[in-house]
């Protein structure tokens, strides 16, 4: 509705051109090749509606089973895949994030699990851009943390970066630990049980006393003849 005032047109907000709902990607579609796994699946449901309405009435036709990734991608972009118009703007989002879509290069010393990517997808997409997509790679000589590289930039955050950038600390530590680290840990010598002391025998001759004659004993008689 226009409405005129004094030679100028005013446009009523009620009537203004609604603007169109940004599409997104979930955040189970994390790189590359979970995009093409998209578009593929996609092109197979076309082909098999095309199908269905070449086929006559009472022709049996398998429907091709739909994945989570493409179910979430169309419900979060309120589609119906059974209408041509919402495949065809489905496919056409999809050629373009893979177009123009940020793509950020991150590598780890071992394989991430699929809930710590969908962590880190959400918070790029949060903070740096609601489509970017990530390629992941292994590097097994940083030992820890990642490296993280896009079409300018590179950040290094290993534990390998940061234990070049505090080498000298580190070496100074383990120099003030070094007598720990070099001395060897005491020998222990086996003890041998000692042999019992040899008994002496001392051998005592036997003494030999010679008898003593006994006393005579006295007699009545002799006081007797005392007398």
């Amino acid at each position: 509705m226009v409405l005129e005032k004094e030679g100028e047109s005013v446009t009523t907000a009620e009537h203004q051109p609604a603007q169109a709902h940004p599409m997104v990607l979930p955040i189970t579609v994390v790189s590359l090749i979970d995009l093409g796994r998209l578009q593929r699946e996609l092109a197979a449901v076309e082909v098999f509606l095309e199908q269905a309405a070449a086929r006559a009435a009472g022709q049996s036709l398998s429907l091709p089973r739909l994945t989570h990734n493409l179910d979430a991608t169309a419900q979060a972009n309120r589609l119906n895949l059974l209408v041509d118009t919402d495949r065809q703007k489905l496919a056409d989002f999809l050629q373009k994030v893979r177009d123009k879509a940020p793509v950020m290069h991150i590598s780890f010393a071992s394989d991430p699990s699929a809930a710590f990517l969908q962590k880190i997808v959400s918070w790029f997409r949060t903070t740096i851009h609601p489509l970017v997509i990530l390629q992941v790679g292994l590097q097994p000589t940083i030992a820890a943390g990642c490296v993280l590289r896009t079409s300018n930039k590179y950040f290094d955050l290993s534990l390998r970066r940061h234990f070049a950038a505090n080498r000298k600390l580190l070496v100074e530590k383990i120099g003030e630990n070094r007598s720990l680290v070099e001395t060897p840990p005491p020998k222990l010598t086996p003890v041998q049980p000692e042999a019992p002391a040899e008994k002496e025998y001392v051998f005592v001759k036997p003494t030999v006393t010679a008898e003593q004659p006994a006393a005579p004993a006295a007699t009545g008689s002799g006081g007797a003849d005392g007398q």
